[in-house]
């Protein structure tokens, strides 16, 4: 039987190991993170496993059952959140970060774009 290798992009050596119940991500990332580096959501982090709540590449890269993906020059503006880079670092978020330009609805959830083929296609059928 085939044992599933659970894939986890890491972002830093040491931190958090979260899953993103977003963007369906598993990831190492620094600790403290409120905001996924991946789809860029606030809030969908939750602890991929109670047990092992922070931990090192190199612990995960002893357990069989994980397969690291590299992700480098992670920038602290797409882990955490406007409200805690202003609350705690006193920093202004910049409103053209490449973060916020998949975010342009209220409720925070990505915008999938609909290629316009499919609209001329649905409106030639009306």
């Amino acid at each position: 039987m085939n044992k599933k290798i659970t894939s986890v992009y890491h972002y830093i050596s040491d931190g958090d190991l979260v899953h993103c119940n977003m963007c369906d991500t598993n990831m190492l990332v620094p600790t403290g993170a409120d905001k996924c580096p991946h789809c860029y959501f606030e809030g969908a982090l939750a602890w991929f496993d109670e047990g092992m709540k922070e931990c090192s590449v190199s612990d995960l890269d002893r357990n069989p059952d994980f397969g690291l993906i590299t992700k480098n020059d992670t920038e602290m503006t797409e882990y955490l959140s406007d409200e805690v880079l202003k609350n705690e670092f006193n920093m202004e978020p910049n409103p053209h970060h490449k973060y916020k330009k998949a975010m342009n609805r209220s409720d925070n959830k990505p915008q999938k774009q609909i290629p316009n083929v499919l609209f001329q296609n649905w409106h030639l059928s009306c």
